[in-house]
């Protein structure tokens, strides 16, 4: 991420468990896992063997760290990659409340910030983190 400019800052991440329920299907509320492998404040990567098909709404339940608990974030998956035994998965979180995002940012700056990067705030307003 040295000098990524992004609209939100993504972090890569070691092991997050996360559930993910298909959003469309109220009856069925099919749950699958996956594992977090990137996230930002806009959506995050997942690592799946069954994946939700591309352009699915879904429900995600996740926790980052003590008090980084997220539960019922609506998203909607805009890649599958295939891959030998699993597919990675980009979510795009859907109207995710200022709090969430918030708590997103935070969490996110926390942990860049522990890997000795510092935010850079660029004249046009792109926060990057190098």
């Amino acid at each position: 991420m040295h000098g990524e400019k992004r609209k939100h800052p993504r972090l890569q991440v070691d092991i997050v468990p996360v559930d993910l329920k298909n959003a469309e299907e109220v009856v069925l509320e099919e749950k699958r896992n996956g594992t977090v492998k990137g996230i930002s404040a806009g959506g995050m990567g997942i690592l799946m063997e069954n994946p939700f098909p591309k352009e699915s709404l879904i429900k995600l339940d996740f926790v980052l760290d003590e008090g980084f608990e997220f539960m019922g974030m609506l998203g909607k998956i805009v890649r599958v990659e295939s891959a030998e035994k699993a597919s990675i998965v980009g979510v795009q979180f859907i109207n995710p409340g200022e709090a969430e995002i918030a708590r997103l940012e935070k969490y996110i700056e926390k942990k860049l910030n522990e890997k000795g990067m510092k935010k850079i705030l660029l004249h046009d307003g792109t926060v990057i983190f190098r």
